[in-house]
């Protein structure tokens, strides 16, 4: 095989096969013709490619587990209203709806 002096890709830049000189590079390898050209070819450079990325904000759901025990209202079966203290409420439910105590709730429905 020969050395040939060619602009390489990235990842093949910084290998134990790039030499930055004929001379270098027939000096680990046999060349044909003889002895190493003594003429020097330009660095081998790289470039690092660059990549930027945005951050996108993405909704997070709220799931039962995830929010706080509170006092709630839920309708009976006998359609009349009753307070219960769990994590099951819809997350739909605000302030007006949800109570830190029994009697909170109960005193609003």
């Amino acid at each position: 095989s020969d050395c040939v002096y060619t602009d390489l890709p990235w990842s093949m830049a910084t290998s134990d096969l790039a030499f930055e000189t004929r001379d270098g590079c027939c000096a680990a390898n046999s060349c044909p013709g003889g002895d190493a050209d003594t003429t020097t070819e330009a660095p081998i450079t790289t470039e690092v490619p660059i990549t930027t990325t945005t951050a996108t904000e993405i909704p997070v759901t709220t799931t039962a587990a995830e929010q706080p025990p509170m006092w709630y209202p839920i309708e009976t079966d006998g359609g009349s209203t009753s307070c219960v203290r769990d994590s099951s409420y819809p997350p739909s439910y605000t302030s007006g709806v949800l109570f830190e105590t029994r009697d909170g709730c109960c005193g609003a429905f």
